[in-house]
């Protein structure tokens, strides 16, 4: 869907390569992991301590709201 969309729709020839991986096998994954939790424990639990230090380096835009 994604190669269909930047090949044909936006007439790119990037190359995207997909090979899915556990989290607990990649560093890069697993860092991932924690952000979305810490964006999720602010708007589910209003847990906010980690996602309050990330807040600056994050870009949010409110969707269907």
């Amino acid at each position: 869907m994604i190669k269909s969309e930047v090949w044909l729709n936006m007439n790119s020839e990037v190359e995207i390569n997909y090979s899915p991986q556990q989290s607990h096998n990649n560093e890069r994954l697993m860092f991932i992991d924690w952000v979305a939790n810490f964006v999720w424990r602010h708007y589910e639990d209003v847990n906010s301590g980690a996602y309050q230090i990330l807040r600056p380096f994050i870009n949010e835009d409110r969707l269907f709201f």
